[in-house]
């Protein structure tokens, strides 16, 4: 294998996945396929944020030579080839998009000199009557405690997304902590999730999201 850089290998891996990606993944398919072929994240509900990093390693990590990236506490990066690179998956109602947990993003760019980003970004298609919902739901077994608990105290249920329809495919990097640090200080990546709690009142972990549409042309990684 040919020693690429790290943008020659992050224009590699997003031009073949945006060449063979499918052009509409249908919720039911796409949740079966995960559950048939031993993900563990079938039973998400987000299941648009999983797929693509199952379907990467189902077609295209040998071919390409890619591995899991490291993991740090809880967070396990998706792939690794020569850098390392995290796949999320963005529906573009608005143009920020969550990456990971903060102090993972920081450690895996001082101890592999750097992390990328592979970004699919697309429109959803919304389960408004609710059949995907219950289907997914007799699927794998019932409603959970923490869904009964919501709709007891009378929360609104959110809207599943039963098809995602990808339009758009980006990478970019980050190679040092200073150039996360500048990234934050000129306003396309902040924090979310800082001093947030889960239901059961433990705290949230802090994580980083980007702006997609204001990330500067030079930070972009092009054929």
């Amino acid at each position: 294998m040919t020693t690429l850089t790290a943008q020659e290998e992050g224009a590699l891996l997003i031009r073949e996945i945006e060449k063979h990606f499918p052009n509409v993944i249908q919720g039911r398919e796409a949740i079966l396929k995960m559950r048939d072929g031993g993900s563990r994240h079938w039973r998400q509900t987000e299941w648009i944020g999983f797929y693509p990093e199952f379907w990467f390693q189902e077609t295209l990590a040998r071919r390409l030579d890619c591995g899991e990236g490291p993991t740090f506490g809880n967070v396990t990066f998706d792939l690794a080839r020569d850098f390392v690179w995290d796949q999320k998956s963005h529906v573009s109602n608005n143009s920020w998009a969550p990456l990971n947990d903060a102090e993972a993003i920081q450690n895996c760019i001082t101890e592999h000199n750097g992390v990328g980003f592979l970004v699919i970004s697309g429109e959803a298609v919304y389960d408004e009557d609710e059949s995907f919902r219950e289907w997914h739901v007799d699927l794998y077994g019932g409603e959970s405690d923490y869904s009964r608990r919501n709709r007891g105290r009378g929360a609104p249920r959110r809207r599943r997304k039963k098809e995602f329809i990808p339009n758009r495919f980006l990478a970019f990097r980050f190679e040092s902590t200073d150039e996360l640090q500048r990234a934050r200080s000129d306003g396309w990546v902040k924090g979310f999730q800082e001093g947030m709690r889960n239901s059961d009142g433990s705290p949230r972990r802090a994580k980083v999201m980007v702006n997609l549409d204001r990330i500067p042309d030079q930070s972009i990684i092009n054929d």
